[in-house]
């Protein structure tokens, strides 16, 4: 049975969808928190508050990550690729392309545009926070700012982290990270598409096993859950690739 995706909105003719299992992300962090406010001793509104500044986090996260897929899919229009959709999941986003690009150095532009944008988004967050400290050295009177930066700081720092984090994250040669993409786009250039993705996919299957198995040991549990999510990916991308090859060779051509 095919989980649903409910649509969010759309954006440059992109709907973006967030998939039903995303709630497992806030449910994942938002139990323990309340848990943990409970234990210290807060009452029911403080409680909710902290989740509530928790979930607004993770918001403002997969905000980054839906402008992280429109960096791709953008792209991909430059080139002559459409975009089905972009849907959220809680390990992150998937921009569905309507179908691989034809040149490999196409294909390995679109896949950087990702994490470029997640570069961007970091420069812009120092650029404000160097202006604001830099006000707020020259202006220590102003209270309004000083507020500010308490109640915010926090916020953008962690908003910071973790789009540094998805440009480490997304560079994992493994499907169906971006890295991924991008050692399939490169092997490409030397090797048929079909063998460049069965060992891009090969070594993508190869990280998921080692993830899984010091997720295990660590007891860190959402390693095994991101390595079966790479392993699938993998899969899948390598079963598409040579869907296509195969249609491809079947196909008649037209005089």
């Amino acid at each position: 049975m095919k989980l649903p995706s409910y649509r969010l909105g759309r954006l440059w003719g992109i709907d973006v969808f967030v998939h039903c299992t995303f709630l497992i992300i806030l449910l994942y962090y938002g139990i323990p928190e309340w848990t943990e406010a409970k234990n210290a001793g807060l009452s029911n509104r403080d409680a909710f508050h902290s989740v509530a500044n928790l979930i607004t986090l993770i918001c403002g996260i997969f905000c980054c990550v839906v402008l992280h897929e429109y960096g791709h899919a953008l792209t991909a229009r430059r080139f002559g690729v459409g975009t089905v959709n972009i849907t959220l999941y809680p390990i992150g986003g998937v921009a569905l392309l309507k179908n691989i690009p034809e040149k490999p150095m196409h294909e390995l532009i679109i896949a950087v545009m990702g994490p470029a944008v997640n570069l961007l988004i970091i420069l812009i967050l120092l650029a404000v926070y160097g202006v604001a400290h830099f006000i707020n050295l020259n202006q220590p009177q102003n209270a309004a700012l000083t507020q500010s930066m308490m109640v915010w700081g926090g916020f953008f720092r962690n908003i910071f982290w973790a789009n540094v984090a998805m440009i480490v994250f997304n560079l994992i040669p493994a499907f169906p990270m971006d890295g991924g993409r991008v050692l399939r786009a490169l092997l490409a250039m030397k090797y048929d598409r079909v063998r460049a993705t069965d060992f891009a996919a090969f070594v993508a299957k190869c990280l998921a096993v080692c993830m899984g198995v010091y997720g295990f040991m660590s007891h860190r549990d959402f390693l095994p859950i991101i390595a079966l999510f790479v392993w699938m990916g993998a899969t899948q991308e390598a079963a598409f690739v040579r869907y296509q090859a195969s249609r491809k060779y079947h196909e008649p051509e037209l005089e």
